[in-house]
């Protein structure tokens, strides 16, 4: 099994992307705006397979030159500090897609999927 590789990136989807996540609250200074970014793109454009989130980690990693395990902990550190300092926008639709609880911030994983199966349904 070949391991998915970084496609060319769609200018007008990465650019939606990024406006939902500012939509979101989800705040550009931080690491994780950009990597989450690329995850959902990715996932948006990768054959769906059971390690799939982390091949995708693994392919942002490689192209930012870190391992993945510290993309998915930007990516969380990004959601908590949206979170946690209000600045996330709960009344969006995709937490009503996530039907979560109003306490804790999503997974990475549940975020990424979510958005990307969201913003497949608004192609």
């Amino acid at each position: 099994m070949n391991a998915p590789t970084l496609v060319s990136t769609d200018e007008a989807l990465m650019q939606h992307i990024s406006e939902i996540l500012i939509e979101l609250g989800i705040l550009q200074k931080y690491k994780g705006f950009t990597y989450v970014k690329e995850a959902i793109y990715l996932w948006m454009n990768t054959p769906i397979e059971s390690d799939t989130y982390k091949s995708i980690l693994k392919i942002v990693g490689q192209k930012y030159s870190i391992g993945p395990m510290s993309v998915n902990g930007a990516i969380k550190n990004a959601l908590d500090a949206a979170w946690f300092c209000r600045t996330v926008n709960k009344n969006h639709k995709l937490f009503e897609y996530l039907k979560l609880n109003q306490t804790f911030p999503p997974l990475p994983s549940e975020f990424v999927v979510a958005m990307a199966e969201l913003l497949t349904k608004y192609k």
